[in-house]
């Protein structure tokens, strides 16, 4: 579905001229990145056919998974990171109406410099290490496959608590954005009726809510699961 909507907002870009839509576009191309290394280090460890056909090779410690591991937890915060963004696109253009989409424009690079550079601070030492395969003593089906690193070079710093940390800071950050732009198109529904403008609005919104609760949802999740694997 992202990769449909890309295109659709490529080659429509004339009536989508929109900052909001070239943002969508950005975060729909980081959006399947996450979910094809999602299959690579998720997914595919636990499937037994690509076990024993590749990753029963990877048992010893490899510099090169490592990067896809990496990019996993990178691309991932970034999604979180692209629902902020978007809920603050949406809040500062029912705050701020006039001239909003040219200042968004002119201040685009450095968004997108915050956007690439900021997942960074969590996951810098991850590359350091070597990635491996790690499996339970299980056989056949009941072989459970996971990624993971040989912490080799930590320097002190938790990837798992920055991960955590970032996720609920961000996603508080976009729940009072998103909160106050409801609240704001409540309060200002008439006059934006009046403008042709308040349907508008209210898809834009619902744009940006929708991919906040999905990233919400799927946080949660991956929560739920990591804790119920310790306990």
């Amino acid at each position: 579905m992202y990769i449909m909507v890309i295109w659709i907002l490529f080659i429509e870009r004339k009536r989508f001229p929109s900052v909001f839509y070239k943002l969508v576009s950005i975060f729909g191309i980081q959006e399947v990145i996450c979910y094809l290394l999602n299959q690579y280090v998720q997914r595919w460890p636990t499937s037994q056919f690509v076990y024993e056909s590749y990753f029963r090779h990877l048992h010893a410690p490899s510099r090169f998974q490592i990067l896809f591991y990496f990019f996993y937890f990178y691309t991932q915060l970034q999604g979180v990171l692209a629902a902020t963004i978007l809920a603050f696109n949406r809040v500062s253009c029912v705050l701020f109406p006039v001239n909003h989409d040219t200042v968004w424009r002119k201040h685009l690079k450095y968004v997108l410099i915050l956007y690439y550079l900021s997942p960074l601070l969590c996951f810098w030492t991850l590359p350091f290490n070597k990635a491996l395969i790690e499996c339970s003593k299980d056989t056949g089906d009941d072989r459970e496959c996971y990624f993971t690193y040989d912490h080799s070079h930590t320097f002190g710093i938790s990837v798992g608590n920055n991960n955590h940390m970032a996720f609920i800071t961000l996603s508080v950050i976009s729940c009072i954005f998103n909160l106050v732009t409801i609240a704001v198109l409540t309060i200002r529904k008439k006059s934006l009726k009046v403008r042709r403008g308040y349907k508008q609005e209210i898809n834009l919104f619902m744009t940006s809510f929708i991919l906040f609760l999905t990233h919400l949802a799927y946080g949660i999740v991956e929560v739920s699961c990591l804790v119920l694997s310790w306990s």
